[in-house]
């Protein structure tokens, strides 16, 4: 019963301003409203459906790449586990085209597919090669920035094998 209330509720309630929080030392607090996107250190008054706020990490965000299976050059395959962290560069920017809620599957995605990439390229002892140089994470990297318009960088990456 409360939650057939709450739901006839909801968008009428909507409409009655709000008091958002002051965001803390470690988080971003992006405004999205008539106005335009930007940026705030302070609590904002809002009205909820004419102005979203969302709060987003300062501090890195861990992103698991998963285990994946590639085939190097010379026919042998790999078996990699991947782990990075992410740090949000520009808050505006990445609420605008990666979306607030994918932007970490959309890291994963690129980051993973650099891997591939550079994988299926070279033989298995110059992908080691690689990965203890720290060549793969500048690759990685790279891909990151550009699939998230410059928005996020990467703070840490690790292959285990």
């Amino acid at each position: 019963m409360f939650e057939l209330l709450s739901g006839f509720l909801q968008p009428i309630l909507d409409f009655v301003p709000r008091v958002s929080h002051r965001p803390a030392a470690n988080e971003h607090c992006v405004v999205d409203g008539v106005l335009g996107v930007r940026e705030t250190r302070r609590p904002q008054l809002h009205a909820p459906i004419l102005t979203h706020v969302e709060y987003f990490p300062v501090n890195p965000v861990a992103v698991d790449l998963e285990i994946q299976t590639v085939a190097t050059t010379d026919d042998r395959e790999l078996t990699l586990n991947a782990t990075a962290a992410i740090v949000i560069d520009d808050p505006i920017t990445m609420r605008l085209k990666c979306g607030s809620d994918s932007y970490i599957g959309i890291a994963a995605i690129a980051m993973r597919a650099e891997i591939s990439r550079i994988a299926v390229s070279v033989t298995e002892e110059e992908f080691r090669d690689m990965v203890a140089s720290d060549e793969l994470m500048q690759f990685v990297s790279a891909r990151l920035a550009s699939a998230s318009f410059g928005s996020l960088s990467l703070d840490t990456f690790a292959i285990e094998d």
